[in-house]
């Protein structure tokens, strides 16, 4: 017997905002969080845009001195542990009440970024003093994760594949709570300077805040960007049974492997559309009921055409009847960490009625005809939305979400 699998717990560092009330207030004003960098000396790099968080935002996190020792050696796994705070604050203390550690599962998707080696080898510390699952390693300890354990190397879609495996876990019955999310720091030096070799990057300098532009005829790159995104996952019994209160519900989750080129979608957006698809699959959903895509949307110029393509296949006519938008508009390219913190923003904007805007697009390109929701946000009343997440090596997610429902 499946189950049904409820959102309860989500916790938020992004560069629109950390914490819950910050990130929605920066979805519902269109507010870009992406500058030039300022968090290392970038002066000499070809590309100097990035999507930060202030350390001062960071700072009244709960964590204590040897906590914050710890996660001061890797940027995303501080990160990761802020938002978890949040995401089990939110949930409830009762959360873990009447389940024992085995019962508890961890699911998270981190960043493949190199700095934290480097910071170690500075330090002439060992991966193993920070290892590369930080994040994981401290809330498993922090809250007692003894059960099922996974770590996701996915890059551009790990929060979403950590969030759907989290979610198969729940749905089949292995445990009726799982902690998952994905978390990642790009905007560093060697991140910065790795995707710029690999021509990745936006380059329009002179307007930082508007830089990423996706589906805009002159996007050339996305901004890099830093954030994380934790969620807790339940048993909707489980989740009845202690009174928590229900921020929505994942349906459906699918996945898919492009077997193309490491740094190039399929051109046919074959794989993103199996993804879609099986999303939906799962859920139970025709096309039609699909009411908003939250798009992956990076402001590369293959990116958004394949994905435009895809959803076109998967939705038929129906593509042209929803919003579709791209929060990376506003936040930059969290790579890992963007899934999460798109299906969080997405759930906490249909909460509240609307739809985030794709911002900066004032010049849409004819091969990208959607409704991309240009400029500012709009006012919906919706139930039922996907989450795209599409990564470099050709590795595609889609979460099927929807407003609970006894």
């Amino acid at each position: 017997m499946t189950r049904r699998v409820v959102v309860t717990g989500m916790g938020v560092a992004s560069p629109i905002g950390v914490g819950l009330p910050a990130l929605l207030e920066g979805l519902r004003t269109a507010r870009s969080g992406t500058r030039l960098i300022r968090n290392f000396a970038s002066a000499t790099f070809p590309n100097r845009l990035g999507g930060e968080i202030d350390d001062a935002d960071l700072a009244g996190a709960a964590l204590t001195a040897d906590e914050r020792q710890y996660l001061a050696k890797d940027r995303k796994a501080l990160l990761a542990a802020i938002a978890t705070l949040e995401a089990i604050q939110d949930a409830g203390e009762s959360v873990f009440a009447h389940t024992t550690p085995f019962q508890r599962a961890l699911s998270f998707g981190p960043g493949e970024n190199p700095d934290c080696l480097r910071s170690l080898a500075n330090a002439r510390e060992t991966p193993y003093q920070m290892p590369f699952d930080g994040a994981a390693v401290w809330a498993a300890g922090k809250y007692h994760l003894a059960g099922p354990r996974a770590v996701n190397i996915g890059a551009c879609a790990a929060g979403a594949m950590a969030i759907g495996e989290a979610f198969r876990l729940v749905r089949a019955g292995v445990v009726p709570v799982a902690v998952t999310g994905g978390h990642d720091a790009i905007a560093s030096p060697l991140g910065v300077m790795g995707f710029s070799i690999l021509g990745a990057l936006g380059s329009h300098h002179d307007e930082p805040t508007r830089a990423s532009r996706p589906f805009d005829v002159t996007r050339n790159g996305f901004v890099p960007g830093e954030g994380a995104g934790i969620l807790v996952l339940e048993d909707l019994e489980h989740a009845l049974a202690r009174g928590a209160r229900i921020h929505g519900e994942i349906l459906g989750y699918g996945a898919s492997l492009d077997a193309y080129r490491p740094t190039a979608p399929e051109p046919s957006g074959r794989g993103a559309c199996l993804a879609m698809r099986g999303a939906l699959r799962m859920a139970g959903w025709a096309p039609e009921v699909v009411q908003y895509v939250n798009a992956h949307g990076t402001s590369t110029p293959l990116n958004d055409k394949t994905e435009t393509l895809a959803i076109k296949q998967v939705l038929g006519a129906h593509a042209y009847q929803i919003p579709v938008s791209s929060t990376k508009s506003q936040i930059g390219h969290l790579v890992a960490g963007a899934g999460a913190v798109e299906l969080i923003g997405s759930l906490l904007a249909m909460a509240a009625g609307f739809v985030p805007a794709t911002i900066n697009l004032t010049h849409p390109d004819p091969d990208c005809d959607l409704d991309y929701v240009p400029g500012v946000v709009r006012a919906l009343d919706y139930d039922r939305f996907l989450s795209n997440s599409f990564a470099f090596g050709g590795q595609n997610a889609c979460i099927a979400a929807a407003r609970y429902q006894a």
